[in-house]
């Protein structure tokens, strides 16, 4: 059955988060694996995966406040500091970790809900003077996570399978 361009978007985000891409593990099912040691394993550049899912919350409030902002509705500020790869807590244990997580599953869940709530023309218009349209945002979004997902695979996490 065909679906509109507001569903295979939903499904997009949602499959390149939460899980059920052909591709394999997802963002969301990759980061509720880790424990916190898991988590705060750092790269040779320096970034863990509790930096790369306080990075991905960022974005997914960045493309949610384009969206709504485009509907003349506004947004709060992001939750943390600095916007884009905010600080870690300062107590950093299992409870600050799943608090994180469940940030980043609200970020989620607001850009999913600020795309059900848009119509399928406003989705075709251009947000950018380069003529990008705000379904190419969406789709960034969803590419995003699967881009970052690969980097925390392959930041060398011990036990990470």
């Amino acid at each position: 059955m065909a679906k509109g361009i507001i569903e295979l978007l939903v499904t997009q985000l949602d499959e390149c988060f939460a899980g059920g891409a052909w591709h394999g593990d997802c963002l969301f099912q990759t980061l509720r694996k880790l424990n916190v040691e898991q988590a705060l394993f750092e790269s040779a550049e320096g970034l863990s995966a509790w930096k790369v899912a306080l990075h991905c919350a960022y974005w997914k409030y960045r493309v949610c406040k384009q969206l709504l902002g485009a509907r003349g509705q506004a947004i709060g500020r992001f939750g943390r500091s600095p916007a884009d790869w905010p600080r870690l807590p300062a107590v950093l244990n299992a409870e600050s970790w799943r608090a994180d997580l469940a940030f980043l599953e609200g970020h989620h869940a607001a850009l999913r809900a600020a795309v059900m709530g848009s119509s399928p023309s406003l989705l075709a218009q251009e947000y950018d003077s380069k003529g990008h349209s705000y379904h190419r945002l969406i789709a960034g979004a969803a590419a995003h996570d699967v881009y970052h997902t690969a980097h925390v695979r392959n930041i060398g996490i011990p036990g990470l399978t």
